[in-house]
C-alpha cells in the first residue's frame, strides 16, 4: 500500500473481483452472518444519527440520500422510515435482489427509492445529481482508495449536507491506548460471552463457512491499517466539511454483549485493532 487509503493498480482489480464474488456467494445469508451490524446497540446508534441528519432539514426541503454500497439495505430502509428519498447503489445484483424484496413489502415507500446496480465510480460518472446526505455502512474498507472516493462524493453533497460512515474498522493509530491492565483482562469477558451466545443463535455450519472465506482483498483496509478518520477529515476540509460527531465502539455479534462492553461497562472497554469500529458524521458548511 502506497499511502493511507491507497491500493496499487493490481490490488484494485483484485479488490473489485473478490468483492463481487464474496457478495454473490453470501447475499442470501448476509444479514445472518453479520449480526454485529444489526445488534440493538449499533442499530440504536444508526437510528439516532439518521434522525439527526434527516431532520436537520426543513420538512418541505429535499432530503435526498445516496446510500453507497447499500447491500441488503441496512441504512436504506432506515432512511426511508424517516421520510427521505433514497438512491441505493451496489455492484452486487444478488445483494440488490435481497434489498428489493424488503422494499417491495412496504407500498408506502414506492416512488421514494431507486436502486442502481453500479460500482461507485460508474454511478458518479453516469449521474450528475446532488444529495443532502451520502451514507456508507461498512463500505469504505472495501474500497481501493477510500480517500479519493470520499473526496469525489463530497463534491456531490449540498451545502449543509452530511457524509455519514458507520461500522468502519478504526485505524490502528487512532485508538485509545491504555496501560490499565484491568481493561485488558476485561476484554476477555465480552469476547468469550459473545462467542458463547453466538453458538446459541447462529447455525454453526453457516458460521464456519463464512469464517472460511478469504477476505484479504475484499476487506482490504480491514486487513491493512483500518480507516483513518483524521485522514478523511483532512481530505474533506478544503471542500468545506468538518467532523460534526464521531465515536468508537467494539463490534460484537450479540446485543447483550454490545451494550455490556460499550455502554454499561464502557469505562473498562479495551480498544483493539480489527475489533474497534467507528461511526462518524461530517457536515458541509
Amino acid at each position: 500500500m502506497k499511502a493511507t487509503g491507497t491500493a496499487s493498480a493490481a490490488e484494485r482489480d483484485r479488490i473489485l473481483s473478490d468483492n463481487l464474488q464474496l457478495h454473490r456467494m453470501t447475499a442470501r445469508v448476509y444479514d445472518t452472518v453479520h449480526p454485529h451490524m444489526r445488534n440493538s446497540f449499533e442499530q440504536r446508534l444508526q437510528t439516532k444519527d439518521i434522525r439527526r441528519m434527516v431532520h436537520a432539514f426543513a420538512a418541505e426541503a429535499p432530503r435526498r440520500v445516496l446510500d453507497l454500497g447499500c447491500g441488503t439495505g441496512n441504512l436504506t430502509v432506515q432512511f426511508l422510515e424517516e421520510g427521505a428519498t433514497v438512491d441505493g447503489v451496489d455492484m452486487s445484483a444478488e445483494m440488490l435482489d435481497v434489498l428489493r424484496s424488503k422494499l417491495e413489502r412496504v407500498p408506502a415507500w414506492r416512488g421514494r427509492y431507486r436502486v442502481h446496480q453500479r460500482d461507485i465510480e460508474g454511478f458518479l460518472a453516469s449521474n450528475a445529481g446532488e444529495f443532502e446526505i451520502v451514507s456508507m455502512s461498512s463500505v469504505a474498507h472495501h474500497l481501493a482508495d477510500y480517500l479519493e472516493t470520499l473526496e469525489a462524493l463530497a463534491q456531490r453533497i449540498t451545502p449543509g449536507g452530511f457524509l455519514y460512515l458507520v461500522h468502519e474498522p478504526a485505524h490502528r493509530t487512532e485508538m485509545t491506548r491504555s496501560s490499565f491492565a484491568l481493561r485488558r483482562v476485561w476484554s476477555i469477558i465480552p469476547r468469550g460471552l459473545d462467542r458463547l451466545l453466538r453458538h446459541t443463535r447462529m447455525d454453526s455450519t453457516l458460521h464456519r463457512e463464512w469464517e472460511a472465506q478469504d477476505t484479504t482483498f475484499a476487506d482490504f483496509h480491514y486487513h491493512r491499517d483500518g480507516i483513518s478518520m483524521s485522514a478523511i477529515s483532512q481530505r474533506l476540509m478544503p471542500h468545506g466539511f468538518g467532523l460534526a460527531e464521531a465515536s468508537r465502539y467494539n463490534a460484537h455479534e450479540t446485543s447483550l454483549v454490545s451494550w455490556l462492553d460499550n455502554h454499561w461497562c464502557s469505562r473498562f472497554r479495551y480498544e483493539q485493532f480489527q475489533r474497534t469500529y467507528f461511526r462518524a458524521i461530517w457536515r458541509r458548511v
